[in-house]
C-alpha cells in the first residue's frame, strides 16, 4: 500500500469509496495534490485497473493533474512507463492512467473504466459528466468500488454541479461533497 502523508481533513476522505465524491475549495487548497494522490492509490491497490484522468483542454491537464500525478509517481518510487504520444502511464502492476481532454466528447464514447478523475469539472456540460459518468464500468470496479472523484471551485447555485451535489441527490449513499480550505493543504 502507498504511504501518503495527509493533513486530517484529507485522511477522513482518501479511503472513501462513495461513487461520486466532489471536492471543492478555493485555489491552494490542495485539491488536486489530494485528488493525485487518491488516485494514484486506486492505480497501485488495484492491479489492471483503468484509471481515466480528465480536464476539458490537453494543455490545463498537462499543467495540472498529469503533472501531479508524475510528479509524485516519481517522489513516492512508484515505477512506471509513460507513453506521451498516447498520454498512458503504465504502472508496474499493470494498472494505467490515461490523460483525455474532453474538448470532444466522442473521445470518450466507448471507454471501460474503473475509475474516474475530473479535474476542474465546473469547465464541463453535465451531458459529458454523465457520459463519463456511463464509463464507470470495469471489471476491476466490480469487483471492488469505482468512483468519479471530481474537482471543482465553487460555482453558482444555478450550476449543475451545485444541482447534482446540494440539491437533488439522486441517492445520498451514491454522492458526497467535501470543502477544503488553506488548511487541508500539507
Amino acid at each position: 500500500m502507498v504511504q501518503f502523508v495527509l493533513t486530517d481533513r484529507q485522511y477522513e476522505m482518501i479511503n472513501d469509496k462513495t461513487r461520486f465524491l466532489l471536492i471543492t475549495g478555493s485555489a491552494g487548497s490542495g485539491k488536486t495534490i489530494f485528488c493525485s494522490f487518491k488516485t494514484i492509490m486506486y492505480a497501485v491497490e488495484h492491479p489492471k485497473a483503468r484509471v481515466g484522468v480528465f480536464r476539458s483542454t490537453l494543455p490545463a491537464l498537462r499543467e495540472t493533474a498529469m503533472l501531479e500525478i508524475r510528479i509524485l509517481l516519481d517522489n513516492l518510487g512508484i515505477e512506471y512507463k509513460e507513453n506521451k504520444s498516447n498520454a498512458i502511464m503504465t504502472l508496474s502492476n499493470g494498472s494505467t492512467i490515461s490523460f483525455t481532454p474532453l474538448d470532444d466528447d466522442r473521445k470518450i464514447r466507448s471507454l471501460n473504466l474503473d475509475y474516474i478523475f475530473i479535474e476542474q469539472c465546473e469547465e464541463i456540460s453535465e451531458e459529458v459528466f454523465d457520459e463519463l459518468a456511463l464509463r464507470l464500468r470495469g471489471e476491476v470496479s466490480l469487483s471492488d468500488y469505482g468512483q468519479v472523484l471530481l474537482i471543482a471551485q465553487p460555482e453558482a447555485k444555478t450550476h449543475w454541479i451545485y444541482k447534482r451535489f446540494y440539491q437533488i441527490k439522486v441517492n445520498d449513499d451514491d454522492y458526497k461533497y467535501v470543502h477544503f480550505s488553506y488548511l487541508d493543504n500539507p
